[in-house]
């Protein structure tokens, strides 16, 4: 996702390109900076934290203190940071808040093949449980406490009312297990048997 591809349809408004030339707006980048500039002071006049992608600190949109950024991608245009592991570092070193999203985007979809070394399938659910989002955190213990935990996410552009509950579940149920569990409760094969319980209860009393 760039944000020059998605502000591109804005400019296919003339109003819209007019607007950019009276207020000497140049580039969709800077477009971009003004609406997270407006947004940024609309929050601050309610007294809302703001929670903003980490594209918006990426374009070193001034972020009051306090504010969340979402990280959800595995890499940047920004030479400093190439793995989601750096963003969240630097994030958190810097004084803000994180959630976490990178590992955990459900709309992607791979094939699962037997692994001969485990007893388990090499799935979507084990590659989203077997992560674990502070095992290369580098940073004081105050930094580590302001990565507020991660989110599963589901982008709509091969989804809508027909497969959207069959495509986020019960995928999502290994996220969430992941979150809310300690690190040491990493077993694979354990949790096989609890997801698998789950997909059942899902389909017997939800009609996924």
């Amino acid at each position: 996702f760039r944000i020059d591809f998605f502000l591109r349809f804005r400019l296919s408004n003339p109003n819209i390109r007019q607007w950019m030339v009276d207020n000497n707006i140049l580039s969709t980048r800077n477009l971009h900076r003004y609406y997270a500039d407006q947004i940024l002071n609309i929050t601050r006049n309610i007294s809302v934290t703001p929670i903003v992608w980490q594209d918006v600190w990426d374009e070193h949109v001034k972020l009051p203190p306090g504010t969340i950024i979402q990280v959800w991608k595995d890499s940047s245009d920004n030479i400093e940071f190439n793995t989601w592991a750096s963003y969240l570092n630097r994030a958190a070193n810097e004084g803000y808040y994180v959630i976490l999203s990178s590992p955990w985007y459900i709309n992607y979809i791979s094939y699962g093949k037997y692994n001969t070394d485990a007893s388990v399938m090499n799935l979507e659910f084990f590659k989203y449980y077997e992560i674990e989002p502070l095992k290369q955190f580098s940073g004081s213990n105050e930094a580590r406490e302001r990565i507020l935990g991660g989110e599963a996410c589901l982008w709509g552009e091969f989804v809508d009312g027909t497969n959207l509950l069959s495509r986020f579940w019960p995928k999502a149920a290994a996220v969430a297990e992941r979150l809310w569990s300690p690190a040491h409760v990493n077993n694979s094969e354990e949790a096989q048997f609890r997801l698998d319980i789950h997909r059942c209860r899902l389909l017997r009393f939800e009609k996924i």
